[in-house]
């Protein structure tokens, strides 16, 4: 009979994590920094268990590291998840992360598509898990994979190629905002997908023109992120304007 056990598994899913990170990321860049303060980052008052556990789970993903007794830093892994440069590198990023966990890569590897719920607990009590460890397993993994399949980076095949019919367009990954202090390249694009739908647009600027690209029927969920893509090139232009009549020293002002 297989002993029953305690796996190390992340407590979140990881688009969860990679909010958390975030948030880290934009307090300290890559410095490090004590654990305490960033269980505050992250939401908590201080260090705690349940903060550690968040912290944990982030480590579980690659996207914090320690750096020395009670400090940790964000990850290059992370910054490519967060800031992907080329763009296209973000798909490849996100699976790293993903199979990081060294029980998500075992999933990952006997289930080659998202399993049900079912089949996956049923698995997990076979190789002897705790019951109170089956749910938050099957969770996070379950969340994570929905997660890899909404940005198309589940595998190789959802992570590129994608074509709206009959156009011969292809489309590009989604790419997360520009990080502080690097303004974006004309040349990048940004694709907003949902399945097998597209909505495609240019980078804006003074020089680049606008396209929509659809495929498929349009939910209120496409245009509300459309719309968070107008608004992001509406607040890019703006800067572009605002540097024209801005004295040069003040040039770059966030």
């Amino acid at each position: 009979m297989v002993r029953a056990r305690s796996p190390s598994y992340p407590s979140m899913s990881l688009e969860d994590a990679i909010q958390r990170v975030h948030k880290i990321y934009q307090s300290d860049r890559l410095n490090p920094i004590d654990r305490e303060a960033a269980a505050v980052l992250i939401g908590y008052k201080g260090s705690s268990g349940a903060s550690d556990k968040s912290l944990a789970a982030l480590s579980h993903y690659g996207l914090v590291e320690r750096f020395s007794k009670g400090e940790l830093r964000v990850t290059s892994l992370a910054v490519d998840i967060l800031y992907p440069d080329p763009p296209e590198a973000r798909a490849q990023a996100l699976q790293e992360a993903f199979r990081s966990p060294d029980l998500f890569q075992k999933l990952a590897d006997r289930f080659p598509d998202v399993p049900s719920t079912g089949a996956l607990k049923g698995y997990l009590r076979r190789e002897g898990f705790v019951e109170s460890a089956i749910n938050q397993v099957a969770s996070s993994y379950l969340e994570s994979c929905s997660y890899l399949k909404r940005e198309s980076a589940y595998d190789d095949s959802s992570s590129s190629d994608v074509h709206v019919a009959e156009s011969g367009a292809e489309t590009v990954p989604e790419i997360a905002s520009s990080p502080p202090n690097k303004r974006p390249n004309e040349t990048q694009r940004i694709s907003i997908t949902s399945g097998e739908r597209v909505l495609l647009s240019g980078l804006m600027s003074k020089t680049s023109n606008f396209r929509l690209l659809v495929d498929g029927p349009v939910t209120v969920k496409e245009i509300e992120r459309l719309i968070a893509k107008l608004e992001m090139d509406k607040d890019i232009l703006a800067d572009d304007e605002r540097e024209e009549f801005t004295a040069p020293d003040q040039n770059g002002r966030e």
